[in-house]
């Protein structure tokens, strides 16, 4: 029995030396502190990134990536800032596409933070083309030559306005502005035979910059 016990024993030793021995090959990890209350906002071909940096007096350095790490930018943090401190940061150029971005802050020495990731899907044209301009019931010309549209109701809570284009009787290009609250829109100086243009301006939830849509040309009739 006690060689039995003292097997065991210079087992549990060695086990415990082998564990020992791993963690000391490995070093010490030292971690700055991680980003928190990230948010990011969609608009046109870019994205507003928002975050905030903790209690963490040794970060020097913000640093993001996107498209799988093949693109990252690198953020000064201002020295002895305020806690929490908010920062953000717009990146353009970015085509229409889902993106995950990835956030460490860094020190000095080059010790970095956990990573948290956040994805955004950003707008563009193809987006747009799936937006529609507001409808018109009819547009038709008075007896004292004004033409008037008659509107159907605003059904989309992202859309905020939409805009009326002609050419006058001179040859100039005009707009009008017309609110999702309108049903009807007079049109006056209008030329016999022309037409009108009709878009509509969309800011989608969260988004940054707003959305026009192209434009849906009608002819006058009732002339």
């Amino acid at each position: 029995m006690l060689a039995a016990c003292m097997l065991a024993a210079a087992v549990s030793c060695d086990d415990m030396n082998s564990v020992n021995s791993k963690w000391y090959e490995m070093g010490e990890h030292i971690y700055t502190g991680i980003v928190d209350s990230v948010k990011l906002s969609p608009g046109y071909e870019r994205v507003k990134l928002d975050w905030q940096i903790g209690a963490d007096p040794r970060i020097t350095d913000e640093v993001i990536c996107w498209n799988d790490a093949a693109d990252s930018l690198v953020i000064e943090v201002p020295s002895g800032h305020e806690i929490p401190l908010r920062m953000s940061q717009i990146i353009p150029d970015l085509p229409e596409d889902t993106y995950v971005f990835v956030f460490r802050t860094k020190d000095r020495d080059g010790h970095r933070s956990g990573p948290v990731e956040e994805a955004v899907s950003i707008f563009g044209d193809k987006y747009i083309s799936s937006l529609r301009p507001r409808s018109a019931v009819s547009v038709i010309r008075l007896a004292n030559g004004t033409a008037r549209i008659y509107w159907t109701t605003v059904a989309s809570t992202a859309m905020v306005r939409s805009i009326v284009s002609w050419t006058d009787g001179t040859g100039q290009s005009r707009t009008a502005e017309v609110a999702n609250s309108a049903m009807q829109t007079d049109i006056e100086d209008l030329p016999s035979g022309a037409s009108i243009g009709i878009s509509s301006v969309y800011l989608p939830e969260g988004s940054i910059d707003e959305l026009r849509t192209s434009e849906n040309k009608i002819k006058i009739t009732g002339e």
